[in-house]
């Protein structure tokens, strides 16, 4: 991509993820629920067709939680894979289309409800 195919790529998803301000900020004073924000940004700027993500609503508050997954299902409906990893119990039984738990070493399916 070109300097300004990436400029408009990152305000387009500055805006979709409401984010514009923190475009401003320097890293290191963001807080953790930004840092989240702004490193899932930097991701869907390459849109790519898999997105793995390693415990994406640590620091989150509740309701930047509930925003980040409806964006997630969001881009779920837009034909993208989403790989989690993540100890929140909640979100399996809410967000997610299929649950795997490590047990022992041995990866097992969880079945859907």
């Amino acid at each position: 991509m070109s300097e300004e195919e990436v400029r408009v790529k990152v305000t387009q998803i500055a805006e979709r993820l409401g984010i514009e301000r923190l475009l401003r900020r320097p890293p290191y004073r963001l807080s953790g629920g930004e840092k989240v924000r702004v490193a899932l940004a930097s991701i869907l700027v390459y849109d790519p067709k898999i997105l793995l993500l390693d415990e994406p609503t640590a620091y989150l508050t509740e309701s930047a939680k509930s925003e980040l997954m409806e964006l997630l299902k969001t881009l779920r409906t837009s034909g993208k894979s989403i790989l989690i990893v993540t100890n929140d119990s909640d979100m399996t039984k809410h967000y997610v289309d299929n649950t795997y738990i490590l047990d022992n070493g041995v990866l097992r399916k969880i079945p859907t409800p």
